[in-house]
């Protein structure tokens, strides 16, 4: 039989463990494997102020297979806030 004990244990264990994963990576701007891709794409959109909605084919960026809105997001909320972490972070929040 399972206590309420058992329960908190639990899941006290796998935010431990959330914690352990999420600190190696608490500096970078983006989340994961294919966030880089968006940051390297948002970058781009911010450099060359936002004139092309197409990405370079030439690039690694150009891998990224997904559509162009989210990382165009991201780059006009660094353009109106800044590129920072905590402007990064605040506009992945919500679709965690």
């Amino acid at each position: 039989m399972k206590t309420h004990k058992t329960d908190i244990f639990f899941i006290s264990l796998l935010g431990l463990i959330t914690f352990i994963l999420w600190w190696p990576t608490r500096e970078l701007p983006y989340w994961w494997d294919s966030a880089g891709y968006i940051m390297h794409a948002a970058k781009f959109y911010l450099d060359s102020n936002f004139s092309s909605f197409i990405l370079p084919s030439d690039s690694a960026i150009s891998a990224f297979a997904h559509p162009p809105l989210f990382p165009f997001l991201l780059a006009w909320a660094w353009s109106a806030f800044g590129s920072s972490l905590l402007v990064s972070h605040l506009f992945y929040l919500p679709f965690v």
